[in-house]
């Protein structure tokens, strides 16, 4: 998909810019409340929204080091990892990103964003970074962090690229 979309842009020697954002510990940091009213959003159901609701709230939390456990603990924030679930449940969660986005192409996988944009002038670079700090928002406001060390962003054209 993401090749489809890109290579007639720089097969016209056009530049697409791509913006990889990586969400630090996004299974951690998704919080129960927020996540249960986005599956309200989606209209899953009472008794589905009550399931997850139990589902969530139900499970008993350690940390393990080594061979040592910490006492169980309920915790109002992260979706299991390892589990069936807890990939659909990010991917639920950070759906409505792409809500923020006002010209560039979104593509949600796992904990990862990435935003596509054709660049064809310095307007478009304004407005690619105007869509960037939506996203940043987007995730201070859902209580997410971008990793910065792993957020970036690739230049694909045939010629000299727009300079950021």
């Amino acid at each position: 998909a993401f090749l489809n979309y890109t290579s007639p842009f720089v097969t016209s020697r056009a530049q697409v810019n791509c913006v990889y954002f990586d969400l630090s510990k996004a299974f951690d940091n998704i919080h129960h409340n927020l996540l249960l009213r986005k599956l309200e959003y989606y209209s899953l159901g009472p008794t589905l929204n009550e399931w997850f609701g139990s589902y969530l709230a139900s499970r008993k939390n350690y940390v393990r080091i080594g061979n040592v456990f910490s006492e169980p603990f309920i915790s109002l924030s992260s979706v299991p990892q390892g589990s069936v679930l807890g990939p659909l449940l990010l991917l639920l969660f950070i759906n409505d990103a792409i809500e923020c986005t006002k010209l560039g192409d979104e593509l949600l996988f796992a904990d990862d964003i990435k935003l596509s944009f054709r660049i064809r002038c310095t307007e478009d670079c304004v407005a690619l970074q105007a869509d960037i700090t939506s996203v940043a928002k987007w995730c201070s406001t859902n209580h997410l962090c971008l990793n910065e060390q792993k957020t970036k962003v690739i230049v694909f054209t045939s010629e000299t690229a727009i300079a950021l």
